[in-house]
């Protein structure tokens, strides 16, 4: 919705802060999701990837926002800039066993 006076006021991202979960927000339950994803999986524990992939899944949330907010880049253009940052900010975090290939 437009209103005279401001370029443009969005109310999607204050009325879906907890649309997956009652009592965490959106972000938090895509890191928790993720945190358990990988401790799954690989040998490490939820101490150890919970606050990188919290950071990480900030970091892309507000990359991503600024796709559609201002609207001044390619969407796709935007998407491959959080990709880096993400891969390049956990591939500091996390250790990567040799024999496992990069995820593309």
């Amino acid at each position: 919705q437009e209103v005279r006076g401001f370029s443009q006021i969005r109310f999607g991202d204050i009325v879906d802060m907890r649309l997956m979960d009652d009592e965490k927000d959106n972000n938090t339950v895509i890191a928790d999701r993720l945190a358990d994803l990988i401790t799954d999986r690989f040998e490490v524990t939820a101490e150890q990837v919970r606050l990188p992939l919290a950071v990480a899944v900030e970091c892309a949330d507000g990359i991503l926002n600024l796709a559609f907010r201002r609207k001044l880049y390619d969407i796709d253009t935007v998407v491959a800039e959080a990709r880096k940052v993400v891969r390049g900010y956990l591939s500091g975090k996390l250790d990567q066993p040799k024999d496992t290939p990069s995820p593309r």
